[in-house]
């Protein structure tokens, strides 16, 4: 029995060792760049987190931090359902100041953002009418409480004038032979027209002349002609640092030359952290030196730099060192400076910790792809300590806006 049992597993091996041998090759996914890119750096030192999209990644505006834009800090009640646009939450704030204390912020949001036009309409009218207030659930709002005081008629004014442009923006004909009710738009456009001229407040006058504006942009050819000098002749003398002076502007910008269109939404950018997602993301790079033309000074020139350099991934140190000389105090420097030590990290570190090539690899001006990897290593260590000793040169002259972050940096 024990000789079969050998016999059988020589022949086996015999067979086995004989038989054709068949190639085999394993293929498999690689890791995706951002997760094998390295970086210690924390990219929120920059502190403008309106600009966490442009923080230095290979994902699209940093992952999710385009939503992320958009949700509110975790203590604002608010926001607990997050998504939507940032200046949504700075109106709330506006006009919780100016309601005061016995308004709550959440039914401000409630009756702004999530009351249906038609429904707040129909509820009026009823109530108008002879229908008491407490036949409605809004009678557990605040804000509603407060519109209906006598006193606060001004804002009532608003707020209904404001549904019925929503209304009309917003309507899509069911036979889809008109995308607007233009012919209501003219008459809307001139009772609002007539309430900002009228109205004696500051609040309500800008908020008039936004939804005038944003109306005309929306109404077509025959009436977006109007949104430029409007906005010039409505804000131009309104020092404020309110969300909705940039908003406007934006509406303006549809019939200029993309150069002075740049310009245009520099000046978005600069007045408005809310805005500034959309100032860079309109912001068309191509154009960058016919729109320095219009700049009337350094501060100017600086900022369209930053736009400029908030989208670029490769070796930015030149652009860092032209923003500092025209504006050193600039804010933004800050994130531009983080951002380009995360570029540095992931050319220099990712390749030595990993068995992969930097995650950007593209970005790094001077490569020549037909030397090898030491070679283009070589040069981007070289950046970086050329990158570092100008990092502490300003950092010792303290000219920037933020020293200890300059001063970590160069440590680090």
């Amino acid at each position: 029995m024990q000789n079969w049992k050998i016999s059988i597993t020589a022949f086996i091996s015999i067979l086995l060792l004989g038989w054709p041998c068949a190639r085999t090759s394993s293929c498999a996914d690689p890791p995706y760049y951002e997760g094998y890119r390295f970086y210690l750096f924390q990219p929120d030192l920059g502190n403008i987190p309106r600009l966490r999209p442009f923080y230095f990644s290979m994902d699209y505006y940093f992952g999710d931090a385009f939503w992320d834009d958009s949700k509110p800090a975790a203590d604002d009640a608010v926001w607990a359902n997050g998504g939507r646009p940032s200046y949504y939450r700075s109106n709330i704030k506006e006009w919780k100041v100016f309601c005061g204390e016995e308004v709550k912020a959440d039914d401000i949001d409630s009756i702004l953002y999530s009351c249906d036009p038609e429904h707040f309409l129909s509820v009026l009218d009823s109530i108008r009418a002879g229908v008491s207030p407490a036949s409605f659930a809004l009678q557990h709002n605040s804000f509603f409480h407060f519109l209906f005081a006598k006193k606060n008629k001004d804002a009532l004014d608003y707020i209904v004038l404001a549904k019925r442009a929503e209304q009309l923006s917003n309507y899509d004909d069911p036979w889809e032979l008109n995308d607007r009710d233009l012919d209501g738009l003219d008459p809307l456009l001139k009772e609002i027209d007539t309430k900002r001229e009228h109205s004696a407040k500051d609040f309500f006058r800008m908020r008039y002349a936004y939804q005038s504006i944003k109306l005309r942009f929306y109404g077509g050819a025959g009436h977006m002609g109007d949104c430029d000098s409007l906005y010039h002749a409505w804000f131009d003398a309104v020092n404020t640092g309110s969300w909705i002076k940039p908003s406007a502007m934006i509406f303006t910008l549809y019939w200029q030359s993309r150069a002075e269109r740049n310009y245009d939404l520099s000046k978005v950018f600069d007045m408005s952290d809310e805005r500034k997602f959309t100032a860079v993301d309109l912001f068309d790079r191509d154009e960058l030196q016919q729109s320095l033309s219009f700049a009337k000074n350094a501060h100017e020139r600086a900022v369209m730099l930053t736009m400029y350099y908030l989208r670029d991934p490769s070796r930015s140190m030149r652009g860092l060192q032209k923003i500092y000389r025209l504006d050193p105090s600039a804010r933004t420097l800050g994130t531009l400076l983080v951002r380009e030590i995360n570029k540095i990290e992931d050319w220099v570190c990712t390749p030595e910790l990993t068995s992969y090539d930097p995650a950007n690899p593209f970005g790094a001006n001077g490569y020549d792809w037909n030397y090898n990897f030491k070679y283009n290593h070589k040069r981007d260590e070289q950046y970086m300590n050329k990158f570092l000793g100008w990092v502490e040169e300003v950092a010792a002259e303290k000219k920037v806006s933020d020293p200890a972050l300059w001063e970590l940096s160069a440590a680090y």
